[in-house]
């Protein structure tokens, strides 16, 4: 993400459209915003359009704007999305999801630099610097003939990938301290820190849906914490779809997408189980690699390998002389 972000700041300067890939959840929206505000353009509006939610009947009205009468129901006029944006950031969120004829019209406005709202022949010139994001691999969706490949190549001069959470898990402890230092914040509540045994379960996660999982388990955590708790721990890392009724009871499974993972191969489910026993281990250790491979039984020499194999930072787990988590 160090990368990534570099990136975006040697980008900021330039007016080039900029398209970002990555899974749902990765936070594409805050690498535009990122994006948007480093650029000469910061002081003008960052607009930000969900493509998936526009009714394919609506597209063109919502991103050209329309005049009064242009068609039953429009009592007054209304300015498209993309003059909205004129001298900022117009920000296309799963643009892979806009209709076909919507992409012919949005390529000859991106090409032009012009608009021209329903209901009238006159033009608009707009100044607009595009960034768009998507989920899918846009090149695949124009080799499958679902993505004008003129379109692609106008609105991606640069492709930028997102790596999704569980390619960066060293991130997890601070975003996760963020996330919840916000919500606690939000909430009025005074400090909480995680305990070593919660992290570890944060970072054993997969997270198949990213930074936004992690965002909403952690305000989950702040509020299911007791009121004069101050750390939070292992218990109230709520995931997979649980959710805990009573402290001194387990914690029911309601059904989710995530129950699917039961039937993931077999070596995945090992995998899982090692890294997730190895990073507990640690946790109870303080972050001594020694007596955590002891109590797994683990070779020492295996430890450290698989350490290396699963990317597990042992600064984690360690603590300072107070006996604080390291930071």
């Amino acid at each position: 993400m160090q990368e990534v972000f570099a990136l975006l700041d040697r980008l900021a300067v330039a007016r080039s459209p900029v398209v970002l890939q990555g899974e749902t959840g990765v936070g594409k929206e805050v690498a535009a915003r990122y994006l948007h505000d480093r650029s000469p353009r910061s002081q003008g509006p960052f607009v930000p359009v969900n493509c998936a939610a526009i009714p394919e009947h609506l597209a063109e009205s919502e991103l050209f704007g329309y005049e009064r009468g242009a068609f039953t129901g429009a009592s007054a006029a209304r300015v498209g999305l993309l003059e909205a944006a004129d001298g900022g950031t117009l920000f296309l969120d799963e643009i892979g999801e806009l209709p076909a004829t919507t992409q012919g019209r949005l390529l000859r406005a991106v090409d032009g630099g012009r608009v021209r709202p329903l209901g009238t022949r006159a033009e608009r010139t707009i100044d607009v610097r595009l960034v768009s994001a998507t989920n899918r691999d846009l090149l695949d969706e124009v080799h499958e003939k679902r993505f004008r490949k003129d379109l692609a190549h106008r609105v991606g001069a640069v492709f930028i990938h997102i790596p999704p959470l569980r390619d960066r898990r060293v991130e997890i402890p601070h975003l996760a301290r963020t996330l919840l230092d916000a919500e606690r914040s939000r909430m009025g509540r005074r400090s909480l820190q995680i305990t070593a045994e919660a992290m570890a379960r944060l970072q054993a996660h997969d997270w198949p849906g990213n930074v936004r999982e992690l965002k909403h388990v952690m305000e989950l955590a702040a509020a299911m914490t007791p009121p004069e708790a101050i750390e939070v721990g292992v218990d109230d890392v709520l995931l997979d779809g649980c959710r805990r009724v009573d402290r001194d009871r387990p914690c029911e499974v309601t059904p989710s997408p995530c129950t699917t993972r039961e039937f993931q191969p077999i070596e995945l489910q090992v995998r899982d189980l090692i890294r997730s026993q190895m990073m507990l281990a640690l946790a109870t250790t303080h972050g001594n690699q020694a007596e955590a491979a002891r109590l797994l039984d683990m070779p020492r020499r295996t430890f450290a390998m698989r350490m290396n194999q699963f990317r597990i930072d042992v600064t984690t787990f360690r603590r300072r002389s107070s006996g604080s988590p390291r930071t």
